[in-house]
C-alpha cells in the first residue's frame, strides 16, 4: 500500500555492467531500441536483425525522447539523478563555474588541469569500468554537497552511448 515502508533493503554490492539493460521495444517492426545499455545494438541486430537505433544516436544536449518516455520502466526523461544538478562540460567550464561561488565537483576520464577551485572526480577512460563506477561516482558526489557536477564529454561508440543516456537523464531538469 501507499506509504508502507521497507523493512529490509539487500545489497548485492557492485555489478559487473554497472549500468541499466538495453530495453526494446518489440511491438513494432524493425525494433525499436529505447535505452541503450551494456548489450550493444550491434550485438543485438546480430541475433534479430535491423533495429531502429532512436536512442542511441543522442547527443550530450540531453535529447532524450518524449516518445519512448512511458514505454517501458527506466526510460523516463529523469532517471537515476543525483539532487546535485549535472551538466556537460569541460576542465575550463568547471573551473569558470566555480569562480561564481559554485562548489564543483568535475566527473573527467582523460588528464585534467589541476585547479585548487574544484573536486576532481577520476573515472576509467573505458566504458565498461566507467559504467561500473557511474553510479556509486554519483551518490559519493551527491554526499559530498556540491552545488554542482560537470561531466566531461564521452568518447564515441554504442557503450558510451549507453553512459551518455544515462548521465542525460540524469541531467534532465524539465
Amino acid at each position: 500500500s501507499l506509504g508502507s515502508k521497507v523493512d529490509l533493503i539487500l545489497d548485492g554490492g557492485s555489478t559487473t555492467g554497472g549500468i541499466e539493460s538495453t530495453v526494446l521495444n518489440l511491438t513494432v517492426q524493425p525494433p525499436r531500441l529505447l535505452r541503450p545499455g551494456l548489450i550493444t545494438a550491434d550485438e543485438i541486430e546480430a541475433v534479430i536483425g535491423k533495429i531502429d537505433r532512436l536512442i542511441s544516436s543522442q547527443s550530450e544536449a540531453g535529447n532524450v525522447s518524449e516518445s519512448s518516455a512511458l514505454l517501458s520502466p527506466g526510460t523516463s526523461l529523469r532517471h537515476y539523478s543525483p539532487n546535485t544538478p549535472l551538466r556537460w562540460g569541460d576542465a575550463a567550464f568547471a573551473i569558470n563555474l566555480a569562480t561564481t561561488g559554485a562548489r564543483v565537483a568535475y566527473i573527467h576520464h582523460s588528464p585534467a588541469i589541476s585547479d585548487s577551485s574544484l573536486f576532481f572526480y577520476t573515472m576509467p577512460d573505458e566504458p565498461k569500468g566507467y559504467a561500473a563506477k557511474l553510479y556509486s561516482a554519483l551518490h559519493a558526489l551527491d554526499d559530498g554537497r556540491f552545488t554542482q557536477i560537470v561531466v566531461e564529454r564521452l568518447g564515441e561508440g554504442e557503450l558510451w552511448d549507453a553512459i551518455r543516456d544515462r548521465l542525460n537523464r540524469a541531467a534532465y531538469s524539465g
